[in-house]
């Protein structure tokens, strides 16, 4: 189990692939937090938060179409691939949250 800051980039496997374009995922944000018994601290399931790290500047002309493209169907798209993260997140993560 890794302890690192709350603001520390993660570096997720191979695995983790954008189900649409195939780019690597990233933890985009984890904005809730459980404290642990042992009193580390984990992200929770609903507070972590994946995205696809071919996403343009959102003030860019291509934004809405990539926007459209990637997120036509979360729950089919991206809600299995976020769980799996979450998990392997919780199997090998805990956060320091001073």
């Amino acid at each position: 189990m890794k302890i690192i800051h709350r603001t520390d980039d993660i570096e997720l496997p191979e695995w983790a692939v954008c189900s649409i374009c195939g780019a690597k995922v990233i933890v985009d944000d984890i904005d809730e937090w459980e404290q642990m018994e042992d009193g580390n601290w984990q992200a929770s399931e609903g507070g972590t938060h994946i995205n696809c790290s071919s996403e343009p500047d959102i003030r860019s002309e291509e934004w809405a179409r990539w926007f459209h493209w990637h997120w036509d169907m979360p729950y089919v798209d991206w809600l299995p691939l976020g769980m799996r993260v979450y998990k392997w997140l919780s199997e090998n993560y805990r956060f320091d949250y001073a």
